[in-house]
């Protein structure tokens, strides 16, 4: 695994504290699990924050993460208006 031994330099690599976005919270427990096999801890040397919702991956797995979370259904309803008001 040469990139997940990549990302660890880089990870030990960064000033501390740091805060990391990940797009998905699937690669947000990646960079947990990460983290703890450095010896790092979460959040107090590495704040990871989640794009994305699920309550229950994100609470069952310990270290819990933060999420932020996108509003797909409205941004899909004002895409569609906007579609039909150019078609219009």
């Amino acid at each position: 695994m040469p990139l997940r031994r990549e990302m660890g330099v880089w990870l030990a690599a960064l000033p501390k504290p740091v805060g990391i976005t990940c797009w998905g919270l699937f690669e947000a427990r990646q960079l947990s699990e990460l983290c703890l096999e450095q010896g790092l801890m979460i959040p107090e040397d590495v704040a990871i924050l989640a794009i994305g919702s699920d309550r229950l991956l994100g609470a069952v797995v310990p270290p819990t993460l933060s999420q932020i979370e996108l509003p797909a259904k409205r941004q899909g309803f004002m895409a569609a208006e906007m579609l039909d008001a150019l078609m219009r």
